[in-house]
């Protein structure tokens, strides 16, 4: 039975967890789930991600669970890179030998 095309959470074996639009396709001589991960804009305090797409062979699926496209993109949101090098001070001059301690 093929899957209604939508946002999904896919836990597939391996542990790992993608979420995005999700349709089967005819590919390599059988059925994949298409996964397309949408571009999200950067932030104060994370990176932008560019739109992805992931081919996963129906074997390898565990669980899909049907969201929102809503939950999808703060559910997106939450799992992209974060600004943690942009949050440091500044680094200490350590050539400055003018003040002992």
């Amino acid at each position: 039975m093929p899957i209604m095309p939508g946002f999904y959470q896919v836990e597939q074996l391996g542990h790992r967890v993608s979420i995005g639009y999700c349709e089967e396709v005819d590919a390599l001589g059988g059925q994949l789930l298409r996964i397309t991960i949408p571009a999200l804009p950067a932030d104060d305090s994370h990176e932008a991600t560019e739109e992805a797409e992931a081919y996963i062979g129906i074997g390898a699926l565990y669980q899909l669970t049907r969201i929102s496209e809503a939950r999808a993109l703060a559910a997106l949101h939450e799992r992209r890179p974060r600004r943690h090098l942009s949050m440091l001070p500044a680094p200490i001059d350590s050539d400055d030998d003018s003040e002992e301690i």
